[in-house]
This record gives C-alpha cells, structure tokens and sequence, in this order.
C-alpha cells in the first residue's frame, strides 16, 4: 500500500478495484482510469478521487468531485445528477490539502 493509500484510508476514503483493459463494444469505447477512491458522504452523495498518468508530470495526477445520485421515479435505478469538480490534475499533495480542507468544512 502507498502513502497516498495510507493517507487517503484514514481520511476515509476506499481505494476501487479498477480495470486497466480498454473496452469497446463498437458503440461506446472507454479508457479506464488506473486509480479511483471513493467516500461516501451520504446514501446519494460520494466523493471520487480519480487519479492518472499524464505526459509532462512525474507521478500520478488527481481528479477530485462530488457526485450526487438521484432516483429515477420510474425504475428506481441511481443516476449522477450533480457533479461538482474540487480539482482538477492536482499532485498528490495539493490533493491532500484540499482533501483536508474539504473535510474540515463537513464537519463545521
């Protein structure tokens, strides 16, 4: 386990298994993301950190958000309907610290 997954674990967060396959199916094509962390604030309210290799930087970059879920009335199936970016290619270290200071927010 890295220090990034040992820090992000005690703020709360879980590490995702992810695929590192491109999938393709003729109609949607995908390129998955190497690193995903996931906290759920609320049944309908996660934040993701979405981490990836970017040329020029010398370590992973990070994505971080929140995502809201909403229930369909018709079929009750969950579907993100607000999502609100935190940042975007942050170092690891500028991830934290706005991690932190997001979390110190939530709890005032």
């Amino acid at each position: 386990m890295s220090k990034l997954d040992e820090r992000l674990e005690k703020l709360g967060f879980q590490k995702l298994v992810t695929t590192s396959t491109i999938l393709d199916n003729g109609c949607v094509s995908y390129k998955p993301t190497p690193l995903v962390y996931e906290m759920a604030l609320s049944p309908v309210t996660c934040l993701f950190i979405e981490g990836k290799r970017v040329k020029g930087y010398s370590t992973y970059v990070f994505d971080f958000y929140k995502v809201s879920y909403f229930t369909k009335p018709n079929d009750g199936k969950k579907e993100g309907s607000n999502i609100k970016v935190y940042g975007k290619n942050l170092q690891p270290s500028k991830l934290l610290l706005d991690i932190e200071n997001y979390l110190k927010q939530l709890k005032r």
